[in-house]
């Protein structure tokens, strides 16, 4: 499957075990359906077991930051952390692709961020 540069789904996961099995479930999906790249933010030291993805971006948080804090740290500082130039995509760990439509999110983008309704 040809991956498209410019258009990239981020995951942002820190924590426990539960939080990180549930990314696992929907990179799977994701997988099977996107033709765009998939990256994944994370504070790896705070992880009880590791994220299982080949492209991670890890970021040391702040110590004193319990796991939901450091993820909400994570998700707000996106625009720091990732590389520029392309357009992202942000989805929840508990986000699941069904089919190939899954890249059609990236054709709503308007100006520099675009919120979806939940």
């Amino acid at each position: 499957m040809n991956k498209i540069a410019e258009n990239i789904f981020v995951f942002v996961v820190c924590g426990n075990r539960l939080h990180i099995d549930t990314l696992h479930f929907s990179l799977h999906a994701l997988k099977q359906f996107s033709k765009n790249e998939i990256i994944v933010v994370t504070d790896a030291a705070r992880n009880e077991t590791p994220v299982q993805h080949p492209r991670i971006i890890d970021i040391k948080t702040p110590k004193h930051l319990n796991h939901h804090q450091a993820s909400i740290y994570l998700k707000t500082g996106l625009h720091k952390f990732l590389p520029k130039g392309f357009t992202y995509c942000y989805l929840d760990t508990d986000v699941i692709a069904l089919n190939e439509e899954c890249d059609d999110v990236f054709k709503y983008k308007q100006g520099p961020v675009t919120f979806a309704a939940d």
